[in-house]
């Protein structure tokens, strides 16, 4: 450095300044997203504040599918999205919501900056809420009853830098001896709540960043991507070993062409066929056809055929566990439930199936196929899926063949396509081997099935690897970051142009 010209030595200190000056950067907290409408002017207007966690990346899809289901003031945070509303809202969400994987009711929050260590933090949290009347459930107050509870924590960016809070487990644990402490104090026998870890009755949940440090109760039970469809996995089978989760195809599916903003299926008038060229265990088919179908996916894991005893307050209790709290309330619960069981299009009974929409998987693992169609079967919608076990090299499916398929066992004569849609999530290297020769396979397969079509077609691809994309020899004309499992994922739109008419030549111009 020393040996630079005066010019060049000016710009080796102005580019030493700028590394420092990153460096300071990366060691600040980030800035956080926050509610629109703090949760004291929420509980003025008779509002409960909650938040939905989505994967990174997917927060603009539940952000409309907020929206569509009557929630107010929704505004996109980290991995989620915060929204206000009543109690009913909380339901509907609960039932509702495709993209989340937990929905989150607000108990009570505080400026981060007002924590400074473990005693205020017990201060917090002891005084969060009334916790004995939270807990309670018998009316006898000689012997009182109290529900179990989970803590889970989350410390985010800032939560050690403003909070002095640098451990998820003490946190955690702090809440936890702060509501035993509250409880034991109000009861007059000094009994507390117990913990239990695989079915607690009110889970709870302490998120803490630069902003707020908030503690929540979960309404759901399990993480909400277990619809209830899926066969039990074995290990030992191999396509086991990397299954889509069901809230994240779901949400890429809401982000297509394929369905309006509303989530539903487009009614247009046009035939929809969607083909998953590499299906595996067939979670985008089943996902896309619960979508058409307007299915609430929270109905999944209800018994339709025996509806009053689904409802039976025992049976709601033992499925949500928001019904066993003291304040829910079971009755608009069951309300709530029948509205989306009306909603409902599944051709569970004899009347056969939405005849514009037609789902085609295919797969090379016979096991896979397999799976794929007992799980269509479980989520009622193995009339509007077909599984084939063949490869996506040897996968012909023609404008003919596809509208003899859309006609067939319906009373409708639906027109030849002139599109098709393609969704996969395709191999990669870090999970499954022989990925690069898969990936040549599906482009030349895309192409040789959408150039048939009278508008060609559009597809739609699940990577984690951008080396390996790169064989499709395709220019993707969109590109969504998304992060699921600790993996940067991309979702791809590639658009097909058809075949020119009189030419010989195999075109496949992509933009």
């Amino acid at each position: 450095a020393y040996c630079l010209s005066p010019g060049r030595r000016k710009q080796f200190d102005t580019n030493r300044e700028r590394g420092n000056m990153r460096r300071f950067r990366k060691d600040q907290p980030r800035t956080t997203k926050t509610a629109a409408m703090s949760l004291r002017d929420a509980r003025k207007l008779g509002k409960k504040c909650y938040f939905a966690t989505t994967c990174n990346g997917l927060e603009h899809v539940l952000k409309k599918e907020l929206e569509n289901i009557g929630a107010q003031d929704v505004v996109e945070g980290s991995s989620g999205c915060f929204f206000t509303g009543d109690q009913k809202t909380g339901y509907r969400a609960l039932l509702w919501l495709r993209t989340s994987n937990r929905i989150m009711e607000l108990i009570d929050e505080r400026d981060s900056e007002l924590i400074g260590g473990k005693q205020s933090l017990e201060e917090f949290c002891y005084t969060a809420a009334e916790w004995h009347d939270m807990f309670r459930t018998s009316s006898d107050e000689d012997i009182p009853e109290y529900l179990t509870m989970r803590v889970d924590c989350e410390l985010g960016p800032g939560a050690t830098q403003v909070c002095n809070l640098d451990n998820s487990y003490f946190t955690a644990l702090t809440l936890k001896n702060a509501i035993c402490d509250a409880v034991r104090d109000n009861s007059p026998d000094g009994s507390r709540p117990d913990v239990d870890l695989a079915n607690a009755d009110l889970p709870l949940f302490i998120h803490a960043d630069m902003n707020k440090i908030s503690i929540y109760r979960v309404l759901n039970k399990e993480t909400m991507h277990k619809r209830g469809y899926r066969p039990p996995t074995d290990p030992q089978i191999p396509f086991h070993s990397a299954p889509l989760r069901e809230s994240l195809a779901a949400g890429l599916l809401m982000d297509t062409k394929i369905f309006d903003f509303e989530g539903l299926q487009r009614d247009d008038g046009v035939a929809n066929i969607v083909v998953d060229p590499m299906c595996g265990s067939g979670t985008l088919c089943i996902e896309a056809a619960l979508i058409a179908c307007q299915t609430a996916p929270g109905l999944l894991q209800l018994d339709l055929d025996d509806i009053e005893s689904t409802l039976d307050a025992d049976n709601l209790k033992h499925t949500y566990v928001c019904g066993r709290w003291p304040d829910s309330d079971l009755e608009l619960l069951r309300e709530t439930i029948r509205e989306a069981v009306e909603k409902d299009r599944r051709p569970i009974g004899e009347g056969g199936r939405p005849p514009l929409f037609y789902v085609f998987g295919s797969d090379v693992e016979p096991d896979s196929v397999e799976a794929a169609k007992k799980s269509a079967k479980m989520a009622g919608v193995a009339k509007l899926c077909n599984f084939e076990t063949i490869s996506c090299s040897e996968l012909e499916l023609s404008p003919e063949s596809a509208k003899n398929i859309l006609n067939a066992g319906s009373a409708f004569n639906v027109p030849i396509p002139s599109s098709i849609t393609f969704v996969s999530n395709p191999p990669w290297d870090m999970r499954i081997r022989d990925a690069k020769e898969a990936w040549q396979s599906l482009g030349q397969s895309l192409k040789k099935n959408a150039q048939t079509y009278e508008n060609g077609g559009t597809a739609y691809l699940l990577s984690g690897n951008k080396e390996i994309t790169q064989e499709l020899r395709m220019k993707a004309a969109r590109r969504v970051p998304v992060k699921a499992g600790g993996v940067d994922l991309r979702w791809l739109e590639y658009s097909i142009f058809p075949a020119k008419k009189n030419s010989n030549v195999d075109i496949s111009t992509v933009s």
